[in-house]
């Protein structure tokens, strides 16, 4: 639930999105607050107490008023701020020289990048509207036994 407050104090409306998230540290704030959400849903996706729902749902839409002015700060403007939340969950993260692409097969809300690690050139996917990560098609928590 802590995500959850957290991720609802970027309700600050559309026309202020990008005054917000054009500092690497707010983004790198939300995008690893979008991964806890994630990552403390319940397997079903059905959240139990009441205020929890309202919060989820709220943090839905502020998700989807937000993943365009994200993406372009992060693809078109280089902001930093996702390459910091991928190394604080993985110190090995090493961002590409090509940086982060949209995901266009994916509908544009997908970052796509690829780090080089021990075990070779890794594919990096983290989607904006729901702060799911996933590294070469498993779930973050499956990164190969040498990390």
């Amino acid at each position: 639930m802590l995500s959850l407050i957290c991720a609802i104090t970027f309700d600050v409306g559309v026309e202020f999105l990008h005054l917000v998230f054009n500092s690497g540290d707010n983004l790198s704030i939300y995008t690893e607050v979008a991964a806890s959400v994630h990552d403390h849903l319940p397997g079903d996706g059905v959240l139990s107490e009441r205020i929890s729902r309202c919060l989820f749902d709220r943090w839905q839409r502020i998700s989807h008023l937000s993943y365009i002015t994200v993406m372009e700060e992060v693809v078109s403007r280089g902001n930093g701020g996702l390459d910091t939340t991928m190394k604080i969950f993985w110190s090995e993260y090493v961002l590409s020289r090509s940086g982060w692409q949209v995901d266009e097969l994916l509908r544009g809300h997908v970052l796509v990048s690829n780090t080089d690690t021990p075990d070779g050139l890794m594919t990096v996917l983290f989607n904006l509207l729901k702060g799911l990560v996933l590294v070469n098609g498993h779930p973050f928590a499956w990164l190969p036994e040498s990390y």
